[in-house]
């Protein structure tokens, strides 16, 4: 492992930044710099797959209790959505797709 190698690198073992060269602080800030979009990247990913998965769990919900239970759902500020853990919702979204592959999904 090299002295700049920070995806492996814990915070104990990071070097005396104050002896470095400036090329190794270069290499330094651009690895921590690329795993930063890395992580961005991925955060952004997952929260369009909620958002993704939210509109899918409404789509759902209001093929089996209809309009009339969003109306209600509103009044008393109750998201359905909010409670759900991700799990849940990845089941959700597995039982819509089946839906919209069989052809039973309402648009």
């Amino acid at each position: 492992m090299s002295s700049c190698d920070t995806s492996r690198m814990s915070i104990a073992a990071l070097p005396d930044l104050n002896v470095l060269p400036a090329a190794a602080l270069r290499t330094l800030i651009l690895a921590q710099y690329q795993q930063l979009m890395t992580q961005d990247e991925q955060l952004l990913s997952r929260e369009r797959e909620i958002e993704h998965l939210k509109l899918l769990l409404v789509k759902l919900h209001r093929m089996q209790f209809g309009r009339k239970s969003e109306k209600l759902q509103r009044q008393n500020r109750c998201p359905i959505i909010s409670h759900r853990t991700s799990d849940e919702m990845r089941c959700c979204l597995s039982s819509v797709r089946a839906c919209e592959e069989a052809g039973t999904l309402e648009k």
